[in-house]
């Protein structure tokens, strides 16, 4: 009988062997897979390409009507400790999902914004040709998930691209998009 077991730790992939006797004599093996790996992984947010959380847009001019230039981001993981980017936690399961939204951050059009007449919309996609959802982000459709042999490299890229309403008004706007890692 084989069966899979994962552990969380660090280290490398090992292979357990039991022998439990039984009552008649005989010598029943029962062998165990496990993959051992990181228990957890920190997150970095390469927003503007400074390694911050933020993005920055251009200033929107209505008088042209030209729309503001998208921005790119990167969710990036690293295990504890580590440099280089990566996260062998995913192979502890078969799909990492990012979810996205705390209450109010996202209805039907995209990221809630506040400022500059509270209707501008944040239309948030994912652009790495292994995710399962590269639309717009909303309410209705918040998560991407992504197979663990890509989600093991440790980077999501996203694009972010201000959607004007007709009736914008002058002034600044903000908005945060918070999310959730899983693996299952």
């Amino acid at each position: 009988m084989r069966k899979r077991l994962a552990i969380n730790f660090s280290g490398a992939l090992f292979l357990v062997v039991l022998s439990i006797p039984s009552f008649a004599g005989s010598v029943q093996r029962t062998i165990f897979n496990a993959d051992v790996v990181a228990s957890a992984c920190h997150v970095v947010i390469d927003g503007n390409g400074t390694g911050q959380g933020q993005l920055t847009f251009d200033t929107f001019r209505k008088s042209s009507g030209v729309s503001v230039q998208p921005r790119e981001f990167t969710v990036r993981l690293y295990e504890n400790g580590a440099t280089v980017q990566g996260c062998s936690a995913f192979q502890a399961g078969q799909i990492a999902t990012l979810d996205f939204g705390n209450p109010g951050q996202l209805d039907a059009a995209g990221v809630i914004t506040r400022g500059a007449g509270d209707g501008i919309r944040v239309d948030v996609r994912a652009v790495d040709a292994q995710a399962d959802y590269r639309e717009r982000i909303t309410q209705a459709n918040h998560t991407v998930n992504y197979p663990v042999n890509f989600a093991t490299k440790g980077q999501f890229r996203f694009r972010a691209q201000p959607v004007m309403p007709a009736d914008v008004k002058a002034g600044e706007y903000t908005g945060a998009l918070s999310f959730v890692v899983t693996y299952q």
